[in-house]
């Protein structure tokens, strides 16, 4: 997940305001099941890894998230 979304972040860095992706796209991406994306994203976001608002994504510490173990 970790991997996901650090290359959609590498792909969008000119949006300041972050990306928009449903959680089936990036189920998809990450090679997760919907839920478990969900619950993923929760932690991330109570880590101060990202910023979640409906489906858009902000990540806010790219260098963490880059390094984390998948």
């Amino acid at each position: 997940m970790a991997e996901a979304l650090s290359r959609l972040y590498k792909q969008q860095s000119s949006e300041k305001d972050g990306f928009k992706i449903t959680r089936e796209d990036l189920a998809a991406m990450a090679g997760m099941a919907t839920e478990t994306v969900s619950r993923t994203l929760s932690d991330f976001k109570e880590e101060g890894l990202i910023e979640k608002k409906g489906s858009l994504i902000q990540v806010l510490n790219p260098e963490k998230l880059a390094k984390m173990k998948n």
